[in-house]
């Protein structure tokens, strides 16, 4: 398994009418797995400056590992579940780690 961080960016594509819903099942994921899952390092919810509709999620684990333990997750499985009928659409890159830092005390650097 890979003991590097993992890096995810998804892009989603929110129904006009589901925003407000959408807005509070993410808020609800991102709470309980940032509070409960000690591999979530940063999860980012932002969307698109002038499309709200346009969400893009950028999510930090600790490894593989933690990535897929989240995914099994109950509060997980609750949101995947609960908001599979808002979206237009879902695009996800996984990203190469190069250097990652941040105030908070993550610090991962490709060439170390």
């Amino acid at each position: 398994a890979n003991a590097e961080p993992l890096l995810r960016i998804f892009e989603l594509g929110i129904q006009d009418n589901q925003q407000q819903a959408f807005n509070v099942a993410g808020q609800e994921n991102l709470t309980a797995s940032i509070s409960t899952e000690p591999g979530v390092l940063a999860m980012y919810a932002v969307t698109v400056k002038g499309h709200p509709e346009q969400w893009r999620f950028v999510e930090i684990y600790a490894d593989d590992a933690a990535y897929e333990l989240h995914r099994q997750t109950p509060h997980f499985q609750h949101y995947i579940h609960s908001t599979a009928d808002m979206l237009q659409d879902k695009k996800l890159t996984v990203l190469a780690n190069r250097t990652l830092v941040n105030k908070g005390g993550l610090y991962f650097n490709i060439l170390d």
